[in-house]
């Protein structure tokens, strides 16, 4: 069983969470729960679970800083935040923190089941994996290199404590022991931090590929060992016998490499350290720096917005097709014309997140642009673009950012088609069905009624005027007063009766309202309709 804890400051929700699901038929098992994130290290301490699920809003110290701090100490541990808060803040700091899910509120039991099987899955292969390092290190290795790697793999890989590996191989590291060490990070800057839909041969491919890029920048003569751990990235793991010549084979390296950003590399090293107890600290802080450099990366995509041009920069694919479509086209063409951009997709082999972010980003802020040519503006279909924007590029996989995009077409699609079917009367409709149904609340604003319209609240109002010449309380008066009258000449119900069903709670200003627009009182109005 994997070893869950849950912390959530809400009572409710935290049993709720612990009681509603089977967790057990997905293997897992519940060892501990708390209610601040304070408690929740001491927690993770005594229990040591594979999966902590937590809430951002906490007593005492927030989700996203306790999960900072655990991966300080316990950096294989999954974090799972289930928060209210569907903002971009909140989620690119849990991307930096290391969370490994960010889900919203309210959580389905469906959408838990799907969380808990890919979870399992990713504990079983690292599970699986441990086992093989454990195998492959026990059959005799004659190779001192071989040998020295794969106790490096050992304690940087797979994290296990030097204080162990000293019993384990004593001799191995007493002699490690005496080096002084620089870990750097290499990969490639627009590959995944993130997991993404793409086909395993390819990945292999492209990381064989890599790695024989990598090792031409690393000279025979340079005591540098080579490690993998993900997809196009390695370890660079620097060793010298004097702390000055450690540092200086550090900046010869770095020299060399500068040359591999043309071939879309990055790469950040660590300070010097001593003997192989400082080399697991050196790697940590190697590898903040790279996820702060990633960091900036997608934030400076994030506040680009690129200029209309039909030919989609980062890829080849012309787009005309695609706009085209959209402006003239039939909901079936445009989801075919979605599908073939996907295609190219695969056809180009566009596996990186960076590398999709890119192309999404084109292709949006282009995509946008289009309403302007009849003289329509995004924000009157789509309300903010910039809120969709975000939404759209922090969906956690492919298929998903890519089905946020074809929604944004098709509705951009809907746009075009109504402005030359009569588009206005059929918002118009929409709105006047909407209040017509829920004229009773009396909390019912411009909001409300503008988000199921699916336009925004300005421009519902430029309709409701141009169409009705009302503003919107006056049509959504003129509606509940037509249904007073139909109550009072159909129904036998009472004054205070009839204001409350048509959304008003003070029966005397409904009264005042009624005659305002009739002429007469409520009940003035009943005698004469009944004669």
């Amino acid at each position: 069983m994997w070893r869950v804890v849950i912390i959530e400051d809400e009572d409710l929700l935290r049993e709720g969470l612990k009681t509603c699901f089977d967790w057990e038929r997905m293997g897992f098992q519940i060892v501990g729960d708390a209610d601040n994130g304070r408690k929740a290290l001491e927690l993770v301490k005594e229990q040591e679970p594979d999966v902590v699920f937590t809430d951002i809003k906490m007593p005492f110290m927030d989700g996203i800083t306790m999960t900072e701090k655990l991966k300080e100490r316990y950096p294989e541990i999954k974090v799972v935040i289930i928060s209210g808060y569907d903002e971009f803040e909140f989620a690119r700091r849990a991307l930096k923190a290391g969370v490994s899910e960010y889900i919203l509120k309210p959580l389905n039991l469906k959408q838990l089941e799907e969380l808990l099987k890919k979870l399992g899955r990713e504990l079983m292969e690292k599970e699986e994996r441990l086992r093989e390092w454990d195998r492959l290190c026990e059959i005799e290795v004659s190779s001192r290199t071989s040998i020295r790697q794969n106790l490096l793999e050992r304690l940087l890989l797979r994290k296990v404590p030097a204080e162990e590996l000293k019993l384990k191989s004593p001799a191995v590291c007493q002699e490690l022991s005496g080096f002084y060490y620089v870990i750097g990070i290499i990969d490639r800057w627009d590959y995944s931090m993130l997991s993404v839909d793409c086909d395993y041969l390819e990945m292999m491919e492209q990381d064989g590929r890599f790695e024989e890029v990598v090792r031409q920048y690393i000279s025979e003569a340079d005591p540098v060992d080579v490690l993998r751990e993900n997809n196009c990235e390695r370890l660079l793991c620097i060793r010298a016998e004097d702390e000055k010549e450690c540092r200086e084979r550090r900046e010869r390296l770095k020299v060399r490499l500068a040359g591999c950003r043309d071939a879309g590399m990055e790469c950040v090293f660590s300070h010097v350290c001593r003997g192989i107890e400082g080399l697991y600290s050196a790697y940590v802080y190697a590898r903040g720096l790279r996820k702060k450099q990633y960091a900036r990366s997608l934030e400076e995509v994030l506040k680009e917005e690129a200029a209309v041009d039909t030919k989609i920069q980062y890829m080849n694919y012309n787009a005309d097709k695609l706009f085209y479509e959209i402006r003239s086209g039939t909901k079936e063409q445009v989801e075919k014309e979605v599908e073939r951009f996907k295609e190219e997709l695969n056809r180009e082999k566009i596996f990186s997140h960076m590398h999709l972010v890119l192309i999404i980003s084109n292709l949006y802020f282009s995509l946008t642009k289009l309403p302007q040519e009849i003289g329509g503006d995004i924000s009157d279909i789509l309300g903010e673009p910039m809120e969709h924007y975000h939404r759209m590029l922090l969906c956690s996989g492919r298929e998903e950012m890519l089905a946020y995009l074809t929604k944004i077409c098709l509705t951009v699609n809907d746009y075009f088609i109504g402005a030359g079917e009569g588009r206005t009367k059929g918002i118009l409709k929409r709105i006047t069905d909407y209040m017509k149904e829920h004229y009773g609340n009396e909390e019912l604003s411009m909001k409300d009624v503008a988000k199921q319209a699916y336009i925004s609240v300005s421009y519902m109002g430029i309709i409701l005027k141009k169409e009705t010449g009302k503003t919107f309380i006056e049509y959504l008066t003129e509606i509940r007063i037509e249904q007073a009258r139909r109550y009072l000449t159909e129904t036998e119900l009472k004054n205070y009766e009839i204001a409350i069903k048509c959304g008003y709670s003070n029966p005397a200003y409904f009264s005042t309202v009624f005659k305002g627009v009739t002429g007469r009182s409520p009940s003035a109005y009943r005698k004469e309709s009944k004669g």
